[in-house]
Order: structure tokens, then sequence, then C-alpha cells
């Protein structure tokens, strides 16, 4: 097991273009940042890279920055968040910036950006499940 079977099983190329796919491409990338998924691979995470057991130097597969998400790419880095369906579902605040009722945002606790406890990619993957749910329900209205 390595960061390549890891990516193979959680993140299939080629990324998705449409939202919803790209929603579950994504739910499905940050499902494997649990650690009962690492373990499985023999890897750790390290802010947003992966990195082999025994192989940590920094140079990770890099797997959790905007270069790696669907949405991220298909709308355009830093203007395109404005953009996002995330951004309207979390009340117009960017996946990176922690609402009012945060301490710290969904993606800062996935990478551990201002902290030193354990990754958490659950509350990233709650967002990403409500954004699905709306996308889903703005579809359905749209073809009525």
């Amino acid at each position: 097991m390595s960061t390549q079977t890891w990516k193979e099983e959680f993140m299939p190329q080629p990324q998705p273009t449409s939202e919803v796919a790209g929603l579950l491409w994504s739910i499905h990338k940050w499902e494997g940042a649990r650690q009962k998924n690492l373990d499985e691979h023999d890897v750790k995470q390290d802010g947003f890279c992966i990195e082999e057991l025994g192989r940590e130097n920094g140079f990770g597969l890099q797997v959790f920055g905007s270069g790696a998400c669907p949405l991220c790419c298909a709308l355009g880095d830093s203007c395109g968040c404005y953009l996002c369906p995330l951004f309207k579902v979390r009340g117009d605040v960017i996946c990176y910036d922690e609402r009012k009722d945060e301490n710290e945002s969904p993606y800062d606790m996935a990478i551990g950006n201002n902290h030193d406890e354990a990754y958490d990619p659950e509350p990233m993957i709650d967002w990403l499940k409500k954004t699905l749910a709306y996308v889903r329900r703005e579809n359905k209205r749209k073809k009525k």
C-alpha cells in the first residue's frame, strides 16, 4: 500500500467537470482523509499532502489544495470561490474562512492550518454533503 494506492482509491482520474460529479468526487477524496482509510494504505496526512509512512520528507502527494479540487479547478482558483456552490451554502463564506458560528474553517480543520491537533476532515465532508444536496435541489428546480 502507498500514496499511489490511496490516490487510485480516493482520487480516480480524470477529475469530473459537473458540479454533482465534482462534489461526489470531493466527498470521496475527503473521506480518504479519515484515519482508518489512511491506515489501510500505510500513509499519513501532513497538511494538504499524503505521505507514505517512514518516508516523510515534506514532498508528499498534494491532494487537499485547490489544484486538486474539481470545484476550484472548474471555477478558477481565486475569484472562482465566489461562484462555488460551497460558498453559497456556507452563507457566502469560502471554505477556508470560518463563519461567525465556527472557531475554525472546515478546510483549516481538515488540513491542520491553525492548530496542532489531529486533522479532522468531518466538517469539510459535512459541508460538501450539504452542498451536494443544495445543488441537486437546484438542478431539480431548474428542470421544472
